[in-house]
């Protein structure tokens, strides 16, 4: 009985948070994550779960939106994405998390301003390039600080895009495509390090 109401419950997080990414256009992890591990699993098991469905979850959208993605640039942007996520993942819990937190939302204001840059400052706005250097650089910082947090860094990567010059429809496919590999880096560091072992109804053993 108990596993059954597990498995109602996992159930209902997986649709509450595909729906939520769905209609808002959120990462489904900014949803997915507080819910499991307040379902009862361990933080880092929950990370790792959110790992596990993104690449499926963008797969579907990433294909939907297949002819906006900005090719010239999306494979330094994977590549680069995917090292950040390994880096984030073998540091989750080693920076506090109250330092986290600020500088996440730090991260999220500055990049999220982005979406008006051009508007803001157009001179200013003209000069940056979403070239591959460009890219390749902001893919691997937002991807470690995301990382630290069990993310993917797909509520972010749509701004960061806009923010280097890419049109807002080039911006949401491209992270789309991106967030496809970028758990790849993270999830073999979540297995070697037992963090998915098998789900256990209780926390005790967990936290």
């Amino acid at each position: 009985m108990e596993s059954l109401i597990q498995i109602i419950i996992y159930g209902i997080i997986g649709l509450l948070s595909g729906f939520m990414s769905g209609m808002l256009g959120i990462g489904g992890g900014l949803v997915r994550t507080p819910l499991l591990y307040l379902a009862g699993l361990p933080l880092r098991t929950a990370y790792g779960i959110n790992f596990f469905v993104i690449p499926f979850s963008s797969s579907v959208a990433a294909f939907t939106h297949r002819k906006n993605i900005a090719k010239e640039i999306v494979f330094w942007a994977v590549i680069s994405g995917v090292l950040g996520e390994v880096f984030g993942a073998f540091h989750v819990g080693f920076i506090p998390i109250k330092l986290l937190a600020i500088i996440y939302v730090i991260l999220y204001f500055f990049v999220s301003f982005g979406i008006f840059w051009d508007r803001v400052f157009p001179a200013l706005a003209k000069k940056i390039k979403p070239n591959r250097k460009n890219c390749s650089i902001a893919s691997f910082i937002v991807s470690y600080i995301t990382g630290l947090r069990g993310g993917s860094a797909g509520q972010i990567y749509p701004a960061l895009f806009k923010t280097l010059g890419l049109e807002t429809r080039q911006a949401i496919a491209t992270s789309l495509c991106v967030t496809i590999f970028t758990p790849l880096g993270a999830i073999p560091v979540y297995l070697a390090r037992g963090d998915l072992e098998p789900i256990r109804i209780t926390r005790s053993s967990g936290r």
